[in-house]
C-alpha cells in the first residue's frame, strides 16, 4: 500500500522560483535584442533616409558639372549657381539660386587652389556629426559614379547610417517613415511578453531529468512564436522610402 498522497506523481516538484526567473528573464532578453536588431535594420533602410539620398544626389550631380564646367573653362566655377541649370536634371535652390541638400539648407562649396568640395552638414545643420547628423560632401561619393551613365542615386556613406540611439529618439511624425521610438517600444512590448509566456511555460512541476527537454522545446517554441508576432508587428511600422 502506497503512502503518497493521491495524484501525487513519483518525482515530482516544483521548479524553483529562481529558475523560472532565470529562464523567463533569458528568453525575454534574447527576443529583445533580436527584436531590435531586425527594427533597427528596418529603420536603417527606411525613407527617413531620403533626405541624406537626395542630397548626395544634389552633390554627385553638382559634382559632374563643375567638372564639366572647368573642361570647358579651365577653371573652377566661382560658385555652385553658375553651373544651372543642369540639363535634364533638377535640382532644388533656394530663392537667390543657390542648390540646397534635402534639408533645403543652402549647399557649402569650398575651393583650395584647383581643387573644390561640396558639402552638406546633415540633418543638424552643424559641422561634424554622426548617423543622420553625418557631413554629406563630394569626397564621399564612389569614384566613377556620374549621373550621365543613368546613376541618379550615389550610394550613402557607410558612416550616414542612423545610430542607435537616433534609432530609439526618433518620433516619426510624418507620412513617410515609422516612427524609431514606436518600434524600440514595440520591441520592449514583445520582450516582456516573452518573459511572461516564458515564466509560465518553466512552471507547474517537473520530473528532474524527463521533462527537462520537453521543457526546453516549450521555451524555444515560446522564443520563436514571440519573435515571430513580433516581427509580423515590426515590419508593417517601416515604410520604404522607394529609392
Amino acid at each position: 500500500m502506497s503512502d503518497s498522497a493521491p495524484g501525487a506523481h513519483k518525482g515530482l516538484a516544483p521548479v524553483p522560483l529562481i529558475k523560472r526567473t532565470a529562464a523567463a528573464l533569458a528568453v525575454g532578453l534574447i527576443v529583445l535584442a533580436i527584436s531590435c536588431d531586425v527594427a533597427y535594420y528596418q529603420f536603417r533602410g527606411s525613407a527617413i533616409r531620403a533626405r541624406q539620398e537626395m542630397t548626395c544626389r544634389n552633390i554627385g550631380i553638382l559634382s559632374q558639372a563643375v567638372k564639366a564646367y572647368r573642361r570647358e573653362n579651365h577653371a573652377l566655377p566661382g560658385a555652385l549657381r553658375d553651373v544651372l541649370p543642369i540639363p535634364e536634371m533638377y535640382v532644388r535652390t533656394d530663392r537667390s539660386g543657390a542648390p540646397t541638400d534635402g534639408w533645403e539648407r543652402r549647399l557649402r562649396y569650398f575651393k583650395d587652389g584647383g581643387r573644390c568640395r561640396i558639402v552638406s552638414y546633415g540633418r543638424d545643420g552643424e559641422p561634424g556629426g554622426t548617423g543622420l547628423d553625418f557631413d554629406l560632401s563630394s569626397d564621399d561619393l564612389e569614384e566613377g559614379w556620374a549621373w550621365e551613365a543613368g546613376s541618379w542615386w550615389p550610394p550613402l556613406p557607410a558612416r550616414s547610417a542612423p545610430t542607435f540611439r537616433q534609432f530609439m529618439a526618433d518620433r516619426g511624425g510624418t507620412v513617410n517613415h515609422g516612427s524609431g521610438r514606436m518600434m524600440f517600444f514595440m520591441c520592449i512590448l514583445t520582450g516582456l511578453v516573452a518573459s511572461f509566456l516564458a515564466f509560465e511555460a518553466a512552471g507547474g512541476g517537473q520530473l528532474a531529468r524527463r521533462s527537462v527537454r520537453a521543457r526546453v522545446k516549450r521555451l524555444l517554441l515560446t522564443t520563436l512564436g514571440t519573435l515571430l508576432v513580433a516581427i509580423i508587428y515590426i515590419i508593417p511600422l517601416h515604410i520604404p522610402s522607394g529609392h
